[in-house]
C-alpha cells in the first residue's frame, strides 16, 4: 500500500512539477556522472527506506534508553530532563482508551466500552495542570 501511495505522489509530481522541491523531486532530478536518472522503482524504494530507517532508528534508540534508565534507577532520578521534554513535545498528541467501567468525568457520563480520546497535549500544556506549561523546567 505504501508503494502505491509513494508511486501516486511521484506520478503527480511528474505531471505537475512544483517550484517547491521535496525529497521526491530531488530524487527525480538526480543524475549520475553519465546523465542517467533513477528509475521510478528505485525512487520509491529509496523513499520507503528513508521513511522506515528514520522511524525505526528513533524508536529503537528510545526503547533502549528506556530499558537502560529502568535498569539504572539512580540515573533515572537524574533524567528529569527526559520527562520534561516528553511533557512539552508530546510524541503522541492524542490516543484512544476504552472505558473499562462507567465513569463521570467533569460532569460527562462515559459508559463502559466507549472509546475516549485522550488529548495528551491539552493535559501536558494546560495551566491548570502545570504552572507556566510551555516553559522547559526539569526539576
Amino acid at each position: 500500500m505504501l508503494v502505491k501511495i509513494v508511486q501516486d505522489v511521484q506520478d503527480e509530481r511528474k505531471a505537475r512539477p512544483s517550484e517547491k522541491k521535496s525529497m521526491i523531486d530531488l530524487f527525480m532530478e538526480v543524475e549520475d556522472d553519465k546523465g542517467n536518472k533513477l528509475e521510478d522503482e528505485e525512487i520509491v524504494n529509496l523513499l520507503l527506506l528513508f521513511l522506515r530507517a528514520g522511524h525505526e532508528s528513533s524508536a529503537s534508540a528510545a526503547t533502549w534508553a528506556t530499558i537502560f534508565l529502568h535498569d539504572n534507577p539512580e540515573t533515572l532520578k537524574k533524567a528529569k530532563v527526559i520527562d520534561e521534554t516528553l511533557r512539552i513535545v508530546n510524541l503522541l498528541y492524542a490516543n484512544f482508551r476504552v472505558a473499562k467501567v462507567d465513569a463521570n468525568i467533569n460532569g460527562h457520563f462515559i459508559p463502559k466500552g466507549w472509546k475516549v480520546l485522550v488529548w495528551n497535549r491539552e493535559v501536558h500544556l494546560n495551566s491548570e495542570n502545570h504552572e507556566n506549561p510551555k516553559d522547559f523546567r526539569p526539576s
